[in-house]
């Protein structure tokens, strides 16, 4: 009977997940279907959602206390151990995470609320009081998704936070001042903040979400400013408006959903939220794209996203399986990132563009670094989010490879700008002629601000491209590009000034005209540029250097630096790119200009303790 009766349960289940998943999943909002399991949700069917939720997550789980279990016990407890009852030791935890794996900062996860369903309510006979944190009022507060929410996801009527509520702290200051003030003390440097959206739902009996929300969020940031100095918080799943323009004093949120790992279609719409996310989140806060596996089927393309973010990054690799070659092109020895000096975004010509669904365009996206610009291209045609099923889905198995240009231009930072007065001047400190580099091709091109370098990718692939204002001084014409080896390589030089004598010093913020060359009549040019980081460094020059120094010691030419001229240079697509071009739809906005001048420097810097090496490249003899 017993065998029966678990047959029969399985059918029922199954029977009901093929309901839910192809009737109630893709219903419209409002409609028969929604209303009805919602009804039933929160009546017949509730004590199994319960049930589900209590077995499948985490979502109807409550903080009972501020510190630590057993599983911090010692730093090789593991899941197999017995823990119930074993008294924690996070701070030793800690201190053998960051004294064996030369760890600097350690973070720990939070919810807004405390965890994902608030805080136990003690046992006052309130209904799922129980054992709850000591010295904390909590009640339990039933969420009420708004019109809106509903409309985009309604699912959210039977969310675990409807059907088992939030234990809802009276004081949001004592909570947080407690739990950071204890992770303090065990070393603990900094906190991740999720659920933060949710707090808001909860809100409508307690003066409205936008008031619950504010004070929670100021109890938080006040609690980070007390006890983790350098405003060590991330932000996370918290883009409703109330959470984002309550965030006055922290700065990192997340500009994403999560990155799943196993839902291949999910890399591709990951990539796009956070690059069209960052438009907005940009202005108020520093946008987190999220960690990424290194070994992955689109590590890559996530890599290459990172990168160019201006954020973080940090992988959530399983222990020991690392792709370390594709780390090293990331992440310095020294566990620091050439990261870009603004949120990234995407370029003016694909801010309205489909690029998960038209079939045709490419996302790019541009960033600046102290001296250069970025520009990273990706191919995420092919899966997107289902708007009727509500989750990620493939919708093209094989997208065909596409094309686009990449100008100079593209950096927002370097386009001419306008007074407003007919014609528009252009300062004359604004750069005209560039340097870009392909890291996918190592092409070198010379190109004027709007003219176009193409890129080709095919279903997730991603290229980054080095964007190098050219300095003309005198007779010289010089652009630092950066480290090869690197995928933001641009972003390691740190400085570039050049020095044409004792009275003639200029910090290169511009890009300089042919016009300087009037009138010169310095004996010595000497550019220096401040790297970070090691390998292939690569500099654009219009003639060979007569001298290179790496941190006052002279190199040796074809040894530790080379200069290749002419062949290695590629002409700014040149007439026979703008004719293979000009036959695509739409053409090409490219000129067919002069073969180019000039050639390539390659420096091999070598890996020094602080990372930090000054270049000096020196050109005499102008006569």
């Amino acid at each position: 009977s017993q065998k029966v009766a678990g047959w029969l349960m399985g059918i029922a289940t199954a029977g009901f997940l093929i309901f839910y998943q192809w009737v109630v999943e893709p219903a419209p909002p409002n409609s028969l279907a929604v209303k009805a399991f919602a009804a039933a949700a929160k009546g017949i069917l509730r004590p199994a959602m319960l049930s589900f939720y209590a077995t499948a997550s985490d979502f109807t789980r409550r903080l009972t206390s501020v510190r630590a279990n057993g599983k911090f016990s010692h730093p090789d407890a593991g899941p197999d151990v017995d823990w119930a009852g074993v008294p924690e030791a996070l701070g030793t935890v800690v201190a053998h995470i960051k004294r064996k794996f030369g760890v600097r900062y350690v973070y720990c996860w939070h919810g807004l609320p405390g965890y994902w369903a608030g805080v136990m309510p003690t046992d006052d006979g309130a209904a799922g009081g129980g054992a709850g944190v000591p010295g904390m009022t909590a009640h339990i507060r039933y969420a009420s998704p708004t019109p809106g929410v509903l409309e985009i996801e309604p699912s959210m009527a039977w969310n675990p936070a409807v059907l088992a509520g939030v234990g809802v702290v009276d004081d949001p200051n004592r909570l947080y001042n407690a739990m950071h003030r204890y992770l303090h003390d065990c070393g603990v440097d900094g906190v991740k903040v999720d659920c933060q959206a949710g707090v808001g739902l909860i809100g409508t009996a307690m003066g409205g979400g936008a008031a619950l929300s504010a004070a929670y969020q100021g109890a938080l940031e006040g609690s980070v400013a007390r006890h983790f100095r350098g405003n060590h918080v991330i932000n996370c799943m918290c883009h409703s408006t109330e959470n984002l323009y309550r965030m006055t004093a922290t700065a990192v949120a997340r500009a994403s959903d999560d990155f799943y790992p196993r839902d291949p279609a999910s890399s591709h719409p990951h990539i796009a939220a956070c690059a069209f996310n960052s438009v907005f989140l940009g202005a108020l806060l520093q946008p987190d794209w999220d960690m990424f596996h290194s070994k992955h089927p689109a590590a890559r393309l996530h890599a290459a996203a990172r990168a160019v973010s201006g954020g973080p990054v940090y992988v959530s690799d399983k222990p020991g399986e690392h792709d370390f070659a594709l780390l090293h092109t990331l992440v310095l020895p020294d566990g620091s990132v050439l990261r870009c000096s603004q949120p990234g975004r995407p370029t003016r010509d694909c801010l309205f563009a489909d690029v998960l669904r038209d079939g045709k365009t490419l996302l790019k996206v541009w960033n600046i670094n102290p001296v250069t610009g970025v520009v990273g291209v990706f191919h995420l045609q092919g899966s997107s989010w289902d708007r009727v099923r509500r989750k990620f889905h493939v919708h093209d198995k094989a997208p065909k490879g596409l094309t686009t240009e990449v100008r100079p231009y593209d950096v927002d930072t370097f386009r001419p700008t306008s007074t407003g007065a007919p014609p528009a001047p252009v300062p004359s400190d604004a750069p005209r002629e560039f340097v870009v580099f392909s890291r996918n091709t190592g092409a070198m091109r010379l190109l004027h601000g709007n003219e176009g370098v193409q890129v080709a990718l095919h279903s997730g692939e991603a290229d980054v491209l080095s964007v190098a204002r050219i300095i003309h001084v005198g007779p010289v014409a010089f652009a630092a590009v950066g480290l090869s080896n690197m995928i933001n390589g641009g972003g390691a030089i740190r400085e570039l000034h050049y020095d044409s004598g004792p009275a003639a010093v200029g910090a290169v913020t511009g890009g300089g005209s042919r016009a300087a060359a009037a009138g010169f009549s310095a004996k010595e040019l000497v550019f220096t540029m401040t790297v970070r980081g090691y390998g292939d460094l690569l500099a654009y020059c219009s003639r060979e250097p007569d001298v290179v120094l790496l941190n006052g010691a002279r190199l040796q030419p074809e040894v530790s630096y080379s200069y290749t001229s002419g062949a290695a240079m590629e002409p700014p697509l040149a007439a026979a790119a703008a004719a293979a071009a000009g036959s695509a739809e739409g053409g090409s906005s490219a000129a067919a200009v002069a073969p180019a001048e000039g050639g390539r420097l390659h420096v091999d810097l070598p890996r020094i303790s602080d990372l930090e090496s000054t270049l000096q490249v020196v050109f005499r003899s102008f006569d």
